[in-house]
């Protein structure tokens, strides 16, 4: 499956259509995946102070409540996603790859990606994490439009605390 048919399924939704009429300014964040919940999206738009997220499966649509988000320096940039074409299994595949090929002793326990849109250099990417046993995350950010990988990280989650 790829973004756009992710989105084509909220948006002819109920509780999608409901939402929209309260909140016009709104538009599409970022789509969430955590690939051990199979066919399972959260789709996030924002209304300029909160989110508002649609739990998508292969039969329903479900509006969950508003959460407040976390500000970071260059806000929340509408999804571009004309830009996401490639396909989430093929981002996965690719993203493994590249934990094996750059950090071969990591073992993911959790894998979970955001599709968002990210101020340049950037821009529209699958950013993908990998919760690995040694308590490492390994963070790969790649272009949604082609696959490419923009940037790869690694970091010990002990040293956060």
């Amino acid at each position: 499956m790829n973004v756009q048919e992710v989105i084509d399924k909220v948006v002819v939704s109920e509780d999608y259509k409901f939402w929209l009429v309260e909140n016009p300014a709104g538009f599409l964040a970022h789509v969430f995946v955590m690939t051990e919940i199979k066919d399972e999206y959260q789709v996030g738009y924002y209304d300029g102070t909160m989110m508002k997220t649609f739990l998508v499966s292969k039969t329903t649509v479900q509006g969950l409540p508003v959460d407040e988000i976390l500000q970071t320096e260059h806000g929340v940039l509408p999804l571009a996603v004309e830009e996401a074409t490639v396909a989430f299994e093929e981002a996965e595949r690719l993203a493994r790859e590249q934990l094996v090929l750059h950090y071969p002793i990591e073992l993911a326990l959790k894998t979970f990606f955001i599709v968002q849109t990210l101020p340049q250099p950037f821009g529209t990417v699958f950013n993908i994490t990998f919760f690995c046993q040694s308590m490492r995350t390994v963070n790969i950010k790649m272009s949604a439009k082609d696959g490419t990988i923009i940037k790869h990280t690694c970091e010990s989650l002990v040293d956060k605390m």
